[in-house]
């Protein structure tokens, strides 16, 4: 599968454990900056971890899916919110590097690895003109934008009878715009649960020019740079963006409940001759490990079908999924028994209220909503014959 054999030379696993203490150092002050500090975002663009996701001839590793998978837990684990920075931005960077327009891309990827930050919902709007479109809206939740060389953005293309352009299911046909960081204007407000290091405001554009080439289908699974992998399209490469994460923040909090109760200090020391805690925290270990030993073998399997040359198809997506959604909910359960265990030990500012605050902001990210479950059932249970993925719903295959 073109890009995507392991390489024995590119040891990014090892790169990201190198840095983990150091992230975790900075989790406090990222949250006091409301952004990730210099030093942690060097570090991730020193290490190309932004380029995990881009094919190779952009400049980017096209590394082994579940090497990437790999580094996000670890980079999560260590920090949230530089977790969440490097799995939504490399997303966008995969997403930008597969599909944009060869002219585009190359502009876009051209003066060194971009990072690639916004909202996917389909807020904006662009009306075409001559050699492009007039692009505009307003949009929630850009997640990692403080640092953006560049736009991830939602939104519709207009017609010119002023209706939007519509897919071959007669429905409107959901586009992704890049233009540069400088088209936005963004909201200072950022007063949020978790994830405060993330930075992620709302922005908005007013009429900017965008030319032709600078969008592409949410839908698209053709790729114009790159191998096998991109045909995954965006809900595959955000399953494994977001699994990275959740798999990250449920180990810091069991790890950090750990660290409590070995210390032998207060209420949290005394839990170690607890029948009862003891019996719920080999409950919460088991449930995690399931959960992640889950996730990675729908990657190894999709790995393997890369290698071979075997398409993926609709099961697999659904696998992602699902995977993606248990994951994030087991980390979120592990996260409350930590919480909950730990006392007044939790309640005050440190890593485990942080783990806390930051598993259940990203519940709140509708790529986990009981919605991706019901229709993940819905393709388990063959409801729908001949079945593909399409906006978050099963449907038939056109």
């Amino acid at each position: 599968m073109d890009d995507m054999r392991r390489s024995s030379s590119a040891r990014w696993v090892d790169l990201a454990r190198d840095m983990s203490t150091m992230l975790s150092s900075l989790s406090a002050r990222h949250d006091d900056l409301g952004c990730l500090t210099d030093e942690a975002l060097g570090a991730l663009i020193d290490a190309n971890f932004f380029g995990l996701m881009v094919p190779k001839d952009l400049g980017g590793a096209a590394a082994y899916p579940v090497e990437i998978l790999e580094v996000y837990e670890e980079i999560s684990r260590a920090d949230a919110s530089t977790g969440w920075v490097l799995t939504t931005c490399g997303f966008a960077a995969g997403l930008a590097g597969a599909f944009l327009a060869r002219d585009a891309a190359g502009s876009v990827f051209g003066s060194g690895m971009p990072i690639i930050a916004g909202a996917g919902a389909p807020q904006g709007r662009a009306v075409g003109v001559e050699g492009g479109y007039h692009l505009s809206g307003r949009w929630s939740y850009g997640s990692g934008i403080k640092h953006a060389t560049h736009l991830h953005c939602g939104g519709l293309i207009i017609e010119a009878g002023g209706q939007p352009r519509l897919n071959a299911r007669g429905k409107p046909e959901l586009y992704i715009f890049t233009p540069p960081i400088a088209a936005a204007k963004l909201d200072n407000e950022w007063d949020v649960l978790g994830l405060r290091g993330t930075g992620s405001v709302d922005y908005e554009i007013a009429d900017v020019f965008l030319p032709a080439g600078y969008e592409f289908r949410i839908a698209e699974t053709s790729p114009q740079h790159g191998g096998d992998f991109y045909r995954l399209g965006a809900g595959g490469l955000s399953s494994l963006a977001h699994t990275g994460f959740a798999l990250g923040l449920g180990r810091r909090a069991l790890d950090e409940l750990a660290l409590l109760v070995r210390g032998k200090a207060g209420r949290a020391g005394a839990l170690a001759s607890s029948e009862g805690f003891l019996e719920g925290f080999g409950k919460a270990e088991a449930q995690y490990r399931a959960a992640r030993t889950f996730v990675y073998s729908v990657w190894e399997d999709i790995c393997g079908k890369l290698q071979q040359g075997v398409p993926v198809g609709t099961r697999d997506i659904t696998l992602t999924h699902l995977s993606l959604n248990h994951m994030m909910w087991t980390s979120a359960q592990v996260a409350d028994f930590a919480y909950s265990a730990a006392g007044g030990a939790s309640l005050r500012d440190g890593a485990l209220q942080r783990c806390f605050r930051d598993i259940h902001s990203a519940t709140q990210h509708a790529r986990v909503s009981p919605a991706y479950l019901r229709e993940s059932g819905r393709e388990l249970l063959d409801i729908v014959p001949d079945a593909v993925w399409e906006r978050g719903q099963i449907v038939p295959r056109r």
